[in-house]
C-alpha cells in the first residue's frame, strides 16, 4: 500500500516528466532541434547554441503553454541553465539558483 509520501513522490515524478516533455517540444519547435537530439542536461548556450533572445522566446512560449506553472522571471534566466532545471522549476520542484562554478 502506498503511503501519502510515496503518492506525493509519484505525483511529482509524473509532473516533472510532463514538464520535460513540454520543454523538449517547445525547444524543438523554436530551434528546429529534433527531440532525440536534445538531452536533459544540455545547457542553452554552451550545448544548444541558444542566445539570450531565443531563450526569452522559449520562456514566453513555455509560459503561454503552461499558464498555471511557476513564472520564469528575467532574473531566473541566468540560474536556469539546463532543460532539466527548467522542467524542475516549472513543475514547482526547485527554486532557481546558480550552481557552483565549473573548474
Amino acid at each position: 500500500r502506498k503511503t501519502p509520501r510515496k503518492k506525493a513522490a509519484a505525483k511529482a515524478v509524473k509532473r516533472v516528466g510532463k514538464m520535460l516533455s513540454i520543454v523538449n517540444e517547445v525547444i524543438g519547435k523554436i530551434t528546429g532541434y529534433k527531440i532525440e537530439e536534445i538531452s536533459l542536461e544540455d545547457r542553452f548556450q554552451e550545448d544548444l547554441g541558444i542566445d539570450s533572445i531565443k531563450r526569452v522566446e522559449i520562456m514566453a512560449a513555455l509560459r503561454a503553454k503552461l499558464p498555471g506553472s511557476p513564472e520564469i522571471r528575467p532574473e531566473h534566466l541566468g540560474a536556469l541553465q539546463t532543460l532539466r532545471q527548467i522542467a524542475d522549476h516549472l513543475a514547482g520542484g526547485s527554486s532557481p539558483r546558480r550552481d557552483a562554478p565549473r573548474v
